[in-house]
């Protein structure tokens, strides 16, 4: 007796139309004999909230690792946020370069400030990396670059006048 070959099965993850939810599904065939063999709401919609939601699932994977938010800020920040924008395609790319100048400083208050290097998701209006699942109005109230900028170095006046408390 030949045993009949099953096809492969494929892996599709796409947006419902009227809920706006995404769905993922396991599909076996093709044409009239194709046959869901799974189907489950992933969970993601176009919200905020729904992007804090794939940052923290990623931050419960990254943390399987060892690898804590302000390891993953620090050195893995691209990575991370490719990661995120894979899952949340809505959302885009922030990095330093988009707000400095070539010598990576910024006009902040009336100040050139120089700041790290670093990688993050913009989405909406609102910053987000590893350290903030929940976002940031402003890209330079990302916690590293409350840490390790010039910024952090300012006088409890001057951070004052940038809403920095």
């Amino acid at each position: 007796m030949v045993q009949k070959r099953k096809s492969p099965i494929r892996h599709i993850v796409k947006k419902h139309k009227r809920r706006g939810k995404w769905i993922e599904s396991f599909e076996r065939g093709s044409g009239t004999q194709q046959r869901r063999i799974k189907k489950r709401a992933v969970g993601y919609t176009d919200s905020a909230e729904e992007l804090s939601l794939v940052i923290r699932d990623l931050l419960k994977d990254y943390g399987e690792l060892g690898k804590s938010p302000e390891y993953i800020s620090t050195g893995e920040c691209e990575l991370f946020a490719g990661e995120v924008i894979n899952r949340f395609p809505q959302a885009e790319y922030g990095t330093t370069d988009d707000y400095t100048d070539l010598s990576e400083t910024a006009i902040i208050a009336g100040r050139r400030v120089a700041f790290p290097g670093h990688v993050w998701i913009r989405y909406r209006g609102k910053h987000y990396d590893a350290e903030t699942p929940f976002g940031v109005d402003r890209w330079f109230d990302l916690p590293i670059f409350r840490r390790e900028s010039e910024l952090a170095s300012w006088s409890p006046k001057e951070k004052a006048k940038i809403g920095w408390t």
